[in-house]
């Protein structure tokens, strides 16, 4: 909405409601988590999540006389989940029960002002300097809410029948059980950022970018980080380009304070798990250290080959180095590192979890596309495409972590799984070919992916092909018409050679071929 010739005020917002079931493992009838006088045929637990998403920004932006673009505005967003556990029931509460329970839920807010400025100034060179710079702060929070008090505690009755009549039984109701009083909390931040970009030619074929941040957060203190960007063109049709860059993340309050109780079967045995929130009494006795920043360095180059208008090849390499990065452990019991004992027994635990910097990063690979186009006499339009992706995911130096050893001499927070997981547990590489043509009302695009292998308990799956066709048409100037197909091939992931079990990192669905019809409507 235009308040004068040079200035504008602009606004958006979005809200999203969600309601969602999904199940858990099904209990058996004779199942020492069931009260058979509530569930003489055993039951299917339904977890049933409520989500509320929000966002809305404000906005004022302009030109002042002296040609500076100014860009002011505030934005607000939250997501918050809660959990409703239906047709389930708190074992240890046995034939008193519920079948319905609030397990509580987790919320995040966060606000956001921003005040970017623009301005090109000729200082008398080649090309005039363009300059962005700008101030950021941002203010989020995150909250653990406790559900009922049936769905998490323990309630004391044992198995009521059956030959394990008398046994110990697990606390929480089946398939989710709830937060405690103990997990809820809510824990805040703010940080400041302020920036400067600077962008310039030299010669109409040199182009030279300069940047740099400074941010200080609440409970990590301050940063500065910076990139340098430059690009050449030798002759019109072949640009050469890189940049190398530094970088930033904090944790995020999630992986800091996020926690939780859960149960484990192991062995035929009930045990209790915790994932800890660090700063903690038991993050203390474990002697598990706080989080810091993950920082890397980012270095790319490449060229962009363009010798017509129809058709272009761009060819990148990058490398990033994460140093101190946040991973979430292994579960560590007392079974395996029994010097934890002592921590964990106060707090009638089996094992426990949490996020840590262990390990440094090294990430490159190369990204290749070529486009090709191609025009009709009957006003139809073709484009031709290919993206190629390549990248070697390894782990750099040793485990940083506070080294806890199995008998054979493995880290527990950071196993040999885990390592093949983050190395070899997605595809190293995918190619995408394309084909879009439109002509008229009629817009059609087919896809082929090859999904590149990857591995997972140490066994490496080849890779594979997939299929999408898109096909849709305009009926009228308010409707369009579409049916489509995603994986056409039916392609799907192996079976783990030790179980049969479907592998479950695969980077594509165990659902098969999907189909769908599809009307919009725009008024």
């Amino acid at each position: 909405m235009p308040l004068s010739d040079d200035i504008i005020v602009y606004l958006q917002g979005t809200t999203n409601y969600r309601e969602s079931e999904s199940s858990a493992f099904f209990r058996r009838p004779l199942d020492n988590r069931n009260v058979r006088s509530i569930y003489p045929n055993g039951f299917l637990p339904l977890i049933s999540p409520t989500i509320f998403d929000y966002n809305a920004t404000v906005g004022v932006k302009g030109e002042t006389n002296f040609n500076l673009n100014w860009d002011l505005s505030h934005t607000v967003g939250g997501n918050h989940i809660d959990y409703t556990l239906n047709n389930s029931l708190n074992t240890s509460l046995g034939i008193k029960s519920p079948t319905t329970f609030d397990a509580g839920g987790l919320g995040v807010r966060q606000h956001v002002t921003n005040l970017d400025l623009f301005k090109s100034v000729d200082l008398g060179l080649d090309s005039p300097i363009k300059i962005a710079t700008g101030f950021e702060w941002r203010y989020e929070m995150f909250e653990i809410n406790a559900g009922e008090e049936d769905s998490y505690r323990d309630g004391g009755v044992p198995v009521l029948d059956g030959p394990n009549t008398g046994q110990t039984t697990m606390a929480g109701v089946q398939g989710f059980p709830g937060f405690s009083q103990e997990n809820a909390t809510q824990k805040d931040r703010h940080n400041f950022a302020t920036y400067i970009d600077l962008n310039t030619q030299f010669y109409d074929s040199i182009s030279v970018g300069l940047a740099g941040r400074y941010e200080y957060y609440s409970d990590f203190g301050s940063t500065l980080n910076g990139k340098f960007s430059l690009g050449y063109q030798v002759v019109d049709s072949i640009l050469l380009r890189g940049s190398v860059s530094t970088g930033f993340r904090a944790p995020s309050l999630q992986q800091s304070f996020f926690n939780s109780t859960s149960s484990l079967i192991d062995g035929g045995e009930i045990n209790s798990v915790a994932t800890i929130a660090l700063g903690s009494p038991l993050a203390n006795a474990l002697d598990a250290r706080l989080l810091k920043p993950e920082t890397s360095k980012n270095f790319t180059m490449g060229f962009i080959y363009k010798p017509t208008e129809n058709f272009s090849v761009s060819v990148d390499y990058f490398y990033t180095q994460i140093i101190d990065r946040i991973i979430l452990s292994d579960n560590i019991s007392i079974v395996n590192a029994p010097e934890i004992t002592p921590a964990l027994e106060p707090y009638g635990l089996w094992a426990a979890r949490g996020f840590i910097n262990a390990i440094d990063t090294e990430t490159q690979g190369v990204d290749l596309r070529a486009n090709y186009e191609l025009d009709f006499k009957n006003k139809g339009h073709l484009k031709l495409s290919a993206r190629y992706h390549y990248n070697k995911n390894r782990v750099d130096g040793p485990i940083q972590s506070r080294i806890i050893l199995d008998a054979a001499g493995n880290n527990l927070s950071f196993s040999e799984k885990e390592r093949e997981r983050l190395e070899f547990g997605q595809p190293n590489e995918s190619l995408i070919l394309m084909a879009h043509y439109k002509s008229r009302g009629f817009d059609g695009v087919i896809k082929l992916i090859k999904a590149g292998a990857f591995s997972e308990e140490a066994q490496r799956l080849k890779s594979q092909w997939l299929a999408d066709i898109d096909l849709s048409y305009q009926v009228h100037s308010n409707f369009n018409v579409a049916v489509g197909v995603h994986n056409l091939l039916d392609s799907q992931p192996s079976r783990n050679a030790l179980n049969g079990q479907l592998l479950t990192s695969s980077p594509y669905g165990y659902n098969g071929g999907f189909y769908y019809f599809r009307l919009t409507a725009d008024f």
